[in-house]
């Protein structure tokens, strides 16, 4: 079905383009198709563009408040989304421990035994 590319020179008529969803017109004995050679297009017989287009036009006035409520739901979605987002981000940055990296606690151990160990001959020492 799609026999052209991009780049090609053809007849006049209508070419439609399956990727973009276009319906590109060349006119007079012939011309280019625009676009690269990796793009398809399919010539679309005069008479079937005849009947299509009016369909097409309908549905774009049925479909178009469709289209303006999906979007305004899909911006207050976004909108919420993303202050769910800063709140979850505020409420995790509240409560996580603190990084500290210049800080470094490996003699822990060491002061814990010494000071037991001080403990211990402090207990030693007052029972003597």
């Amino acid at each position: 079905m799609f026999k052209h590319t991009g780049g090609e020179t053809v007849r006049q008529g209508f070419y439609w383009n399956a990727d973009k969803w276009a319906v590109t017109l060349v006119q007079h004995q012939g011309g280019t198709l625009p676009g690269e050679a990796t793009e398809r297009y399919a010539k679309v017989p005069v008479f079937a563009m005849l009947l299509v287009a009016p369909i097409m036009g309908a549905l774009y006035v049925l479909f178009l408040p469709c289209i303006g409520v999906a979007m305004v739901l899909d911006y207050a979605a976004r909108r919420v989304a993303a202050a769910i987002k800063d709140g979850a981000l505020a409420l995790l940055a509240s409560i996580a421990p603190q990084w500290r990296p210049g800080e470094a606690y490996l003699a822990e151990r060491k002061r814990r035994k010494a000071a037991k160990k001080a403990k211990e001959t402090e207990k030693k020492d007052e029972t003597k």
